[in-house]
């Protein structure tokens, strides 16, 4: 074999090397990331599964906060992540205020979580619509990070027990589905 010959079948061999582990590495990294997702996914709050906790300021409020394990065995919690730009979520919070008001008496908790406002775009909103359920600030994005909020309206419906009944993404939702849902909520106990 002539010298320009090895030459030839080193630097093809040095080219092959290096496209294969090209190649691994992509092949390790998709496989890498595919793992990662499907870990992500299963940590994501889903029905039936324990709500995740979140402790934040209510409007209007310096100091108060309010936390989701403080009503877990006690009452029933109805989550509605929102924002006051947001169309249909203005659309369905007299739905919610009508729902609260009518099975508060019965142990109905809301808890309005609104999304990265400042309480000066906030309260006036509050105020005009007349909501007297909890509103909670989210500057953060904590608690729609810890349910992985994608979508605005995203409204939780949380058992006695702390577990997930529904989770119903996108809006917005109408009296008669709120109450539905509602009364389920308070019927169920986790089981």
């Amino acid at each position: 074999m002539s010298s320009r010959s090895k030459w030839f079948v080193a630097i093809a061999l040095a080219l092959f090397f290096c496209v294969a582990c090209i190649l691994l590495a992509f092949v390790a990294k998709s496989f890498v990331d595919s793992r990662a997702s499907s870990a992500a996914a299963q940590t994501a709050p889903r029905k039936g599964f324990m709500a995740p906790d979140f402790s934040l300021q209510v409007l209007g409020s310096n100091a108060r906060t309010i936390s989701l394990k403080g009503y877990r065995g006690n009452r029933p919690v109805m989550i509605n992540f929102w924002a006051t730009w947001c169309p249909p979520c203005r659309a369905e919070m007299p739905a919610i205020q009508d729902a609260y008001e009518k099975y508060q008496a019965e142990g109905l908790v809301v808890l309005a979580v609104d999304q990265m406002e400042p309480a000066r775009v906030v309260q006036p909103f509050v105020l005009d619509h007349g909501l007297t359920f909890p509103v909670l600030l989210d500057g953060e994005s904590v608690a729609a990070d810890a349910y992985r909020v994608r979508a605005l309206p995203t409204t939780v419906f949380v058992r006695k027990d702390g577990t997930i009944l529904d989770i119903v993404v996108g809006g917005p939702m109408s009296k008669t589905f709120i109450e539905r849902r509602v009364r389920e909520l308070l019927r169920s106990n986790g089981d």
